[in-house]
């Protein structure tokens, strides 16, 4: 019983074991900022691979198709992988066949705008706004992201997804 009295009033070692059990806490708090960094810094990247390839879409808007896989190459280059990628032109399918329509927000955020076909007035089309008609180019692309610590509720689930809405003409 001596013993075990003496050993609880020694201090020497104190200081190691309060320093290991603080360094987990400051370990854990760390990991848990870089997962958000990471994922943050990838819904970034693929934020600015989707605008750049919009702009690229943009500056390319005198040939009669959009080339869809230049245009996906480009944006995985960007993005750093290779992110699924969708693309919809007056929300079908891009062709050089589309005709000139009308754009409204998407109802929900991250959705897909709406697109209806313009009013005719004295031989002028004219969509409901006031604005007028034209090509639209939407470009999504998806990518996913496995966190190490933070659960996937707290950083909008496991999907990262990036839009981007051009006018071609």
């Amino acid at each position: 019983m001596i013993r075990l009295d003496a050993l609880l009033r020694h201090q020497k070692g104190t200081a190691t074991i309060e320093f290991a059990f603080a360094s987990l806490f400051l370990f854990g708090i760390l990991m848990v900022g870089l997962d958000f960094g990471v994922y943050a810094q990838q819904n970034l990247r693929l934020g600015n691979a989707v605008e750049q390839g919009a702009v690229l879409a943009f500056d390319n808007r005198a040939s009669s198709t959009i080339d869809t896989t230049t245009l996906g190459n480009y944006v995985a280059a960007v993005a750093g992988g290779a992110p699924t990628m969708t693309y919809q032109c007056n929300g079908i399918s891009c062709s050089s066949t589309a005709t000139a329509k009308c754009i409204a927000a998407p109802a929900t955020s991250g959705g897909w705008p709406t697109f209806t076909d313009p009013t005719t007035t004295n031989n002028v089309s004219i969509c409901a706004d006031g604005a007028l008609p034209g090509y639209y180019l939407v470009i999504r692309a998806t990518r996913t992201y496995q966190p190490v610590i933070v659960p996937d509720r707290y950083l909008n689930g496991k999907t990262i997804q990036q839009q981007a809405v051009v006018r071609l003409s």
